[in-house]
């Protein structure tokens, strides 16, 4: 079995298996779709020249911010260090 991509105007609209290229339109499809193989595309991707194009935009990387240690945070703050030792009778 074989994927096609199933295409009305520019967009492909579903992905099928198939046995053999299926006809124009493909069985169950009503008229203006076509199949075009392909085994690397999705639904919502464009089809223009021959070639099919992914619309998904690219995952931007979550940068996190740098977190400040336990250490830090509680050295940045000399009256809740204070605080703290006497809770700890220090």
């Amino acid at each position: 079995m074989q994927t096609y991509a199933i295409i009305k105007g520019n967009l492909v609209e579903n992905i099928i298996e198939y046995d053999a290229q299926p006809t124009t339109p493909p069985p169950g499809f009503d008229d203006g779709y076509i199949a075009v193989q392909s085994d690397r595309v999705s639904p919502g991707w464009l089809y223009e020249n021959d070639a099919f194009i992914d619309t998904t935009p690219p995952v931007e990387p979550m940068v996190m911010p740098k977190m400040p240690t336990l250490a830090e945070q509680i050295l940045s703050n000399p009256d809740e260090l204070a605080k703290l030792k006497q809770a700890l009778g220090l």
